[in-house]
């Protein structure tokens, strides 16, 4: 975990630790609280929508595959940790795009 939070590496891969609030009227990052990056999706968390709606705003924010993407724990739980596939040698940059884009 880095100073500001939300993210750890594994080998090759990047894992963003996050906090999700479904059903919001903005979707987008607010910011890091408590080791994690709060994201809000306006899907509901009903049939997987909020984590499917997640992995379409990381891919849509970062530029990248939603194949890249996959939730390692949390599935039925706000609090979740998305592996990006791959990009650990791009951290920084990564998470700087996220917190740039914040409500």
């Amino acid at each position: 975990m880095t100073a500001t939070g939300g993210y750890s590496l594994r080998g090759a891969d990047l894992v963003l630790h996050l906090r999700v609030q479904p059903r919001a009227g903005r979707e987008g990052c607010t910011g890091a609280h408590a080791g994690r990056l709060r994201f809000r999706v306006r899907a509901p968390p009903v049939d997987g929508a909020a984590n499917a709606r997640l992995i379409a705003l990381l891919a849509e924010m970062l530029g990248l595959p939603r194949a890249s993407f996959a939730i390692a724990r949390g599935t039925a739980s706000r609090d979740k940790d998305v592996i990006v596939a791959g990009a650990a040698a791009h951290a920084e940059r990564l998470i700087a795009t996220l917190t740039r884009q914040t409500l």
